[in-house]
């Protein structure tokens, strides 16, 4: 994705200023979930949330980010089924203590690659509350995710 990549998306009006100004930091980021062979960024992000988490557990089996990346997981793996109001509360709340967790100190401890991973989560998860409930599926998101990261 390329700052021009986010500007075209308001100036066609599909996404607002608010919403562009939300995804400009992840304008580098998600370089590095391009598609490469066989995996899909919906596939490599899920494999960053099992990696991560066992790291995290591996280090502190007390963090409270392994919880947020549970509950990540959960609703990525329900792409495919149908998308409750409560899923689309699940959403907002795990795309907060994501946003928290980015914004505190203990993510400053992160390598670089971790963070862009965890922004991709974030991406991820904002593409799912962005779109109509009942079209939310892993294809879906995929087509989103392919076309955002072909333009970083």
């Amino acid at each position: 994705m390329t700052s021009q990549f986010v500007s075209r998306l308001e100036e066609y009006g599909l996404i607002n200023g608010t919403e562009a100004s939300r995804l400009s930091p992840l304008v580098s980021s998600a370089s590095r979930f391009k598609d490469q062979g066989d995996n899909t960024s919906l596939d490599k992000v899920t494999q960053f949330i099992s990696d991560f988490r066992d790291e995290l557990k591996e280090d502190d089996s007390e963090n409270s980010l392994i919880e947020t990346l549970n509950k990540a997981e959960e609703i990525i793996d329900n792409f495919d089924g149908s998308q409750s109001a409560e899923t689309k509360a699940d959403i907002k709340s795990v795309l907060a203590e994501l946003n928290s967790f980015t914004k505190s100190d203990a993510a400053e401890e992160l390598s670089e690659d971790d963070r862009e991973s965890l922004n991709q989560l974030g991406l991820t998860l904002r593409i799912a509350d962005r779109l109509n409930p009942s079209s939310v599926t892993s294809s879906r998101v995929n087509s989103y995710l392919s076309v955002v990261n072909r333009f970083a």
